[in-house]
């Protein structure tokens, strides 16, 4: 963590004795480490920025300022604001706390708790080096732990695939591009599948598509 203040992560499926886990994947162009765990949630997220070590929480006013973002309830916040305790407290003490003093509390909102709580700890905490910037995809899970969020080009490639040109060349220069990748591909290939193999539409089709008025 330390050799750089960007890290990318990401995440993929797999399996540990026939029970499915999630395999979180570390790198920069220096080192690449993996980690599995049983879930991808925020929580595991900070884990393995952590390298493993226990979980730790902090209920301060970073925690409650996340809370009061995600406008959980005002009467739950007030509880918690006069709990506020700058110090770090293990899984079992932040349960203990809430059992006393939020014994109704549903699962969304202890959910909420820990994840907020748990962001401010992994930000306040002094033995790992906190990631600047987390280089993955915009899962939900990712946002929130480093100060700046960038998409790796996998996933920000994505988007651009869903554009539609407007301008006639634009439209024209899409198609070459596509037709081109298309022929490029071997038959069966999924890229010429995913630009329609190498069959070109009907030029009459093209045109009719081209000149009708937009609604």
């Amino acid at each position: 963590m330390a050799s750089s203040p960007w890290q990318h992560l990401n995440e993929t499926s797999t399996q540990v004795h026939g029970q499915n886990q999630s395999c979180h994947i570390v790198c920069n162009p220096l080192y690449t480490a993996y980690f599995t765990l049983p879930a991808k949630d925020r929580l595991s997220v900070i884990e393995v920025l952590r390298d493993l070590a226990p979980r730790g929480f902090r209920l301060n006013a970073e925690a409650l300022t996340y809370l009061a973002a995600i406008q959980l309830a005002t009467k739950t916040l007030a509880v918690l604001a006069a709990l506020a305790q700058d110090q770090e407290l293990d899984e079992a003490g932040l349960g203990a706390l809430l059992a006393a003093h939020l014994p109704g509390l549903g699962p969304q909102a202890a959910k909420w708790i820990r994840d907020a709580t748990a962001v401010a700890a992994y930000h306040a905490q002094v033995g790992y080096p906190v990631v600047r910037l987390l280089v993955c995809d915009d899962a939900p899970q990712f946002k929130g732990e480093t100060a700046d969020l960038g998409l790796c080009w996998v996933h920000e490639g994505r988007h651009y695939k869903k554009l539609t040109p407007f301008l006639p060349a634009h439209r024209r220069n899409a198609r070459q591009q596509g037709l081109a990748a298309a022929r490029a591909a071997a038959p069966g290939d999924p890229a010429a599948q995913q630009f329609g193999g190498s069959r070109r539409p009907a030029a009459g089709a093209e045109t009719r598509r081209e000149l009708r008025p937009a609604k």
